[in-house]
């Protein structure tokens, strides 16, 4: 009993850091990567939490080490969404702006370029929608 707090603090902090790591990393890599779930991303998700995990609980690969860093991680992400739901500031750092990529049909090609996405996505994305063309579209926010 005694070893078990010292482990479950250590795996709390741990997990901690690569969650901010992690969190960091993919929000770096901006809001097509995140927001599209392509194959890629999907792969780099699968392969990201298996790289980590070992970070995470070290040698303990007990029930009690799992549960100490899945509670971690949900803990972190719940008080992320509380204090981002009460102070917007933090929620824009957390989430970014929101970006006007079409209006009345028409394609702000700035736009598009600065977040880095491409015509062919964003085609993909209108279909999703329903839609067969972007003259279609009203207003699409990223």
């Amino acid at each position: 009993m005694s070893r078990i707090l010292p482990s479950i603090l250590e795996i709390s902090f741990r997990t901690s850091i690569i969650y901010l790591t992690i969190f960091l990393g993919l929000r770096l890599l901006g809001r097509r990567e995140v927001g599209q779930m392509t194959i890629l991303v999907l792969v780099l998700l699968l392969l990201l939490s298996n790289a980590v995990q070992n970070a995470m609980v070290g040698s303990d690969t007990s029930i009690i080490g799992g549960i100490a860093a899945a509670s971690v991680l949900l803990l972190i992400n719940f008080f992320i969404s509380k204090i981002s739901l009460r102070w917007p500031s933090f929620r824009h750092l957390i989430e970014g702006d929101p970006v006007l990529l079409i209006l009345h049909g028409k394609v702000i090609t700035s736009h598009i370029n600065r977040v880095d996405l491409d015509e062919q996505i964003l085609s993909e994305a209108i279909r999703e929608y329903g839609l067969a063309e972007v003259n279609e579209v009203e207003m699409a926010v990223l």
